[in-house]
C-alpha cells in the first residue's frame, strides 16, 4: 500500500474538470485508489464521490493506492494533482 499526502494547489479545489481528470487517471491502474479527507474515504475512480467530498484549495488529502501498480499510480496521481493551477 502506498500513502501520499498531497495539498490541493488550485483555486477551485476538486471541481468537475479535475474530478474527471483524476477519475480517468485512476481507471488506468490495476489497483484500488482511495482519497482520504476530513475523516472520510472516497473512491478515486468516482467523479461523483470526488465532487461530493468538496475538497478545496489548501486542503491536505491522503491518496492511498493498494494492489498492482500501486507505486506507479501514486506517483502519477501526485504529479497530476501537482499540475493543477
Amino acid at each position: 500500500m502506498q500513502k501520499r499526502k498531497i495539498i490541493i494547489p488550485n483555486r477551485s479545489g476538486i471541481h468537475i474538470r479535475t474530478a474527471a481528470e483524476l477519475a480517468n487517471l485512476c481507471e488506468n491502474f490495476a489497483c484500488k485508489v482511495k482519497i482520504c479527507w476530513s475523516g472520510q474515504e472516497f473512491d478515486g475512480r468516482s467523479i461523483m464521490e470526488l465532487l461530493h467530498a468538496r475538497i478545496r484549495q489548501g486542503d491536505e488529502i491522503i491518496v492511498e493506492t493498494d494492489g498492482e501498480e500501486e507505486e506507479k499510480a501514486a506517483d502519477q496521481i501526485e504529479e497530476c494533482i501537482g499540475c493543477w493551477r
